[in-house]
């Protein structure tokens, strides 16, 4: 089934089946009953839930449910609403595609990925407590956002998690300390 288009910044009431979806990655640990990345064979999808999901949410858990609210929020579909929820199995495999020196675009928004290079410029500031460098991996580059302070221009950094997205572009996100590894 697919979602309706939303221009950024549109809400929507939908009632649309998610069936055997596997939980690929989760904020962090105060978070991560309210906001997860799932992923199947169709594609990946964004949970951002308000208030704790019905179930305890774990990476490699297998989940149905129904898709009632639809959210855009600067060119991320997220699930902000959702019923009737179920945990199908656990300790699913998770596919984490490796795309280091590959070109991350908008269609990746979601996908479980791991990028390993070197963050370039001054680590700008870019929303909130969070700074931005670039990520060159290989003969490639992608945006990075992260608020670790630790964080800084030079480190090498191996990331493990899912696509974001700002205003339509892909960016790398490590919202969740997880899933980056860094050294200098």
């Amino acid at each position: 089934t697919q979602a309706p288009p939303l221009a950024p910044g549109e809400r929507a009431t939908v009632d649309l089946p998610v069936t055997g979806a596997t939980v690929v990655a989760t904020a962090l640990k105060s978070a991560a009953n309210k906001e997860f990345w799932l992923q199947d064979a169709k594609g990946s999808l964004h949970v951002k839930l308000t208030a704790d999901a019905p179930v305890t949410i774990i990476v490699g858990s297998k989940v149905t449910f129904k898709v009632t609210t639809l959210n855009n929020y600067f060119g991320d579909k997220q699930v902000v609403g959702l019923s009737d929820m179920t945990v199908d199995g656990i300790d699913q495999p998770v596919f984490i595609d490796d795309r280091t020196n590959e070109d991350i675009t908008i269609a990746d928004l979601g996908k479980l990925v791991r990028l390993t290079g070197t963050l370039t410029g001054e680590g700008m500031a870019c929303g909130g407590s969070s700074k931005c460098w670039t990520l060159e991996h290989g003969s490639k580059t992608i945006e990075f956002r992260t608020n670790r302070a630790e964080t800084v221009t030079g480190d090498c950094v191996t990331f493990v998690g899912p696509v974001g997205s700002f205003n339509g572009a892909a960016q790398i996100h490590a919202s969740n300390w997880d899933w980056i590894w860094t050294t200098k």
